[in-house]
This record gives structure tokens, C-alpha cells and sequence, in this order.
């Protein structure tokens, strides 16, 4: 799987959490840093810590179109940071609790990630770790354990449209005959 989906995943992540936490809305850094004064208070950063891949007993292929087929191998399993910066401790403190509050009763958040694949966040406790304070601002961070399909994208993909049969019962060159092939086929 690419990179660029693991980061597609972060970002439904994101829209998850920003839908749970409005004000964070414009505000969140998905894969790597501390947003900080770059975004402005308050911020969250969503950070990939470490994945490991397990591969899949079978394969399962998903069409998306004519061109494109998708093939889920495996899965990525993996350790993600939130951590919420903050101006001041009562909005850090508001703000975790909306977070902790968009992973509902079971802890757990699954987003779609496009082309819509499913993909799940766990939240491994709902206790916040204070970080170090820094000049004017108040941090957090949570872990949360993610699942995302291993994906492999073939494009383009060829399809079968004429298909040229030529039988004869020596080896002599046989006469070749065109058909075409349709879904009825």
C-alpha cells in the first residue's frame, strides 16, 4: 500500500474528528509535526508512530470502474497520536473531550477512506497525557490503535474486448475468426 493511502485514511480520520470538534475545523495536520502556531490555537496533529503489515489469507478484488481494480492483500496495522494544542487549558481540556466523545461507547471510529474503504481507529484509553507546556500553549496527545486495508491499485486495467479464436486440426495456419465480445457473452 502507498503511502498516500495511509495518509488518505488520516484525513478521514480528520473529518471525523473535526465533524465531533468543529472549532478544529481548518485546523488539523495530518501526518507528521505539531501544527502549533502554524495553524493557530487551537490545533490538532494526527501522527503516524509506527505500522506493520499483515498480510491477508486471500485476496479480494473490488472494481471501481473499467480502468481501475482495486486488491485488498492485508492489512496495516499501526500506532497514530492525536495530540490537541491549545491557548489554554480549559480549551484543551474542551476539545479532548469532544474527541474522546466522537469515538462513542466503544472507542472506536471507522472512516471511509476513498474510494470508500473502511477503515477502523481504536482509541487505546481515553486518559490524555499532558505534554510539556510550551510558551503560550497546552498540549495533549491520546494513542489510538488503526486498521487500514492494504491496497494495491492496477491501472490500467485491460479488458477483453475481441477476442481472435483460430482452430484447425493440423498445423497448417487456420482461418481467423473476429468476435466480438459483449456482456452477454
Amino acid at each position: 500500500m502507498s503511502t498516500a493511502f495511509k495518509v488518505e485514511a488520516l484525513a478521514a480520520l480528520a473529518c471525523a474528528l473535526v465533524a465531533a470538534a468543529p472549532d478544529l475545523d481548518g485546523k488539523v495536520c495530518v501526518g507528521k509535526g505539531r501544527p502549533g502556531h502554524k495553524l493557530g490555537f487551537p490545533s490538532l496533529a494526527i501522527k503516524a508512530v509506527r505500522f506493520t503489515f499483515k498480510p491477508g489469507d486471500e485476496m479480494h478484488q473490488l472494481d471501481l470502474n473499467y480502468n481501475t481494480s482495486l486488491w485488498s492483500v492485508g492489512n496495516w496495522r499501526g500506532i497514530v497520536q492525536l495530540v490537541i494544542t491549545a491557548a489554554t487549558q480549559e480549551q484543551r481540556y474542551y476539545l479532548e473531550q469532544q474527541v474522546t466523545q466522537a469515538f462513542g461507547r466503544l472507542g472506536v471510529i471507522v472512516a471511509m477512506a476513498n474510494p470508500g474503504i473502511a477503515c477502523a481507529f481504536e482509541l487505546d484509553s481515553s486518559e490524555w497525557r499532558d505534554d510539556d507546556s510550551m510558551e503560550q500553549s497546552h498540549g495533549a496527545t491520546v494513542v489510538v490503535n488503526a486498521i487500514i486495508p492494504a491496497i494495491v491499485c492496477a491501472s490500467p486495467v485491460y479488458t477483453l474486448k475481441h477476442l481472435y479464436l483460430g482452430l484447425s486440426a493440423d498445423i497448417q495456419p487456420a482461418a481467423t475468426e473476429t468476435i466480438e465480445v459483449t456482456a452477454d457473452t
